[in-house]
């Protein structure tokens, strides 16, 4: 039995576990760019210089300055500086989609839609100033002349720079000021907090956690080992309904990743439990539960599928354990409240009349 309980709840526990994973490192990976601003060491004052792009001028060009630009709206890879003269523009990732729109929004204009950029929010960007060389070079060129520029244009007002976005200076970094770190913190929090998860859940999985009632039944028996054979004999010999075994001597359902279990000579009370959920009074649905109510006071919870699963269960558990009270009702619930050995007793008694029956009708037929 235990090998079958364990080979069962690691199945089930398998998808959760690569859901979790999954889900950890997605949240991580999506962090990965602001986490790296964020961990890169933070540059000395008179080493950084941080340049608003409208506040730009042409002797302050030099490799490694930074610029922030706030209102990028015209191209994708040139932009206009002062209306005055044009440089690059580097992008990747989630700031090249959000240019390629703007490009998109910037054509529909030429195209004669005045009212193209009525709904556009400005990309903001933060990068360094690096030197144009080397096959980008000519293909900027290119670009430039292609769009009808002479030579002495594109060299008086096309600049060899560009604003590569995200790139970091190697004596040091600055951190990006769209960066909201609470954001990030929280999303790697979550997505280390994911991982933990699926490592515990996959843990409990392998070492038998999710039936640790079974375990502690048997380690408590005077004899571990003909335990074992009852418990074995009883999961191969009965028949699981809606997720419950039962027969007159032990009780097994699952909910969820754990194994319920008690023995049967315990069981007084047995239940359906109905869960109404709303949303500001509107309602939404229903969850079935089966409960089962102990001697020693002890409530088993036994989630079901659905409300026919929830009858199915307890029509089993009826025809198996026929003395035990059936059903839900205010006497019941008083008479196991105010007077639970009167209904030990009256439970004991049933047993004995029914298992009676039992034996005289099997040594009639035999």
């Amino acid at each position: 039995m235990y090998q079958a309980l364990k080979s069962k709840y690691i199945k089930k526990s398998m998808f959760l576990v690569i859901f979790l994973i999954a889900a950890g490192i997605a949240a991580i990976a999506s962090q990965a760019k602001d986490l790296k601003v964020m961990m890169a060491p933070a540059a000395q004052p008179e080493d950084t210089e941080i340049v608003q792009l409208e506040d730009l001028e042409m002797e302050d060009l030099k490799e490694g300055l930074r610029v922030e630009a706030g209102k990028i709206v015209e191209k994708q890879y040139l932009i206009i500086v002062n209306h005055e003269w044009y440089m690059g523009m580097i992008l990747d990732g989630r700031e090249m989609r959000d240019a390629d729109e703007l490009v998109e929004i910037f054509y529909e204009y030429l195209e004669g839609n005045p009212y193209a950029y009525d709904d556009v929010e400005p990309l903001k960007v933060q990068g360094t100033i690096v030197e144009i060389t080397g096959e980008y070079e000519e293909y900027y060129r290119s670009y430039i002349a292609q769009a009808g520029f002479s030579q002495k244009e594109s060299e008086e007002s096309f600049l060899s720079y560009a604003i590569k976005v995200g790139e970091e200076q190697d004596t040091g970094g600055v951190e990006s000021q769209d960066t909201n770190k609470g954001t990030v913190i929280l999303v790697l929090v979550v997505g280390v907090f994911l991982i933990l998860l699926a490592i515990i859940t996959l843990v409990r999985a392998l070492t038998g956690a999710n039936f640790k009632k079974v375990k502690k039944y048997v380690a408590a028996a005077p004899n571990e080992e003909m335990v074992m054979q009852s418990l074995d004999r009883f999961y191969e010999s009965t028949q699981e309904v809606s997720g419950i075994r039962v027969s007159p001597e032990y009780f097994l359902g699952t909910t969820g990743l754990n194994a319920e279990f008690c023995q049967s000579k315990d069981i007084l009370w047995v239940y359906q439990y109905v869960l109404k959920h709303s949303v500001n009074l509107i309602p939404t649905g229903k969850t079935y539960s089966i409960m089962v109510m102990t001697t020693g006071g002890e409530r088993i919870e036994v989630l079901m599928k659905n409300k026919k699963k929830a009858q199915q269960a307890m029509e089993h558990i009826a025809r198996t354990l026929p003395y035990i009270f059936m059903g839900y009702g205010d006497d019941i619930q008083a008479y196991y409240t105010k007077n639970r050995q009167g209904m030990i007793d009256a439970v004991a008694q049933k047993r004995a009349e029914v298992m009676g029956a039992q034996t005289q009708f099997d040594q009639n037929v035999f």
